[in-house]
């Protein structure tokens, strides 16, 4: 599923500046964020703060950031070619964009499997 920084935006109320950039994944590791992947990377405050990550984020080729406050290492707002969106908290923005992607499926079925046991089995 596609989107544009715009959408993600406006899906979290959110504030958007820098390039109007397309998204094609997002990430809370960014780790997972390899060149021309075209991923948002979302900074998820837990036992570690998301923001420290967002320059290695933007170095691995991240097209577009979702942050609650600006990084504390560098400026990736200044970083060129960069979507930022900023929001008041990014768990609450994350679960909006997850509802948002949701309501696009329109009518399609959709399916939650829970628990820890059966997934695996059951997906393969």
């Amino acid at each position: 599923m596609h989107w544009t920084a715009s959408e993600i935006a406006a899906a979290v109320n959110g504030t958007l500046s820098g390039p109007d950039n397309r998204v094609d994944s997002v990430t809370q590791d960014s780790r997972d964020i390899s060149a021309g992947s075209r991923s948002l990377f979302v900074a998820l405050i837990a036992e570690r703060d998301g923001h420290d990550f967002i320059p290695a984020a933007v170095e691995a080729g991240a097209v577009a950031v979702l942050r609650s406050h600006a990084g504390s290492t560098t400026d990736d707002s200044e970083a060129e070619g960069v979507a930022v969106i900023e929001v008041a908290d990014t768990s609450e923005a994350l679960a909006a964009l997850g509802r948002a992607a949701r309501l696009r499926l329109g009518d399609a079925v959709v399916i939650g499997i829970t628990g820890s046991v059966g997934k695996t089995t059951t997906k393969d």
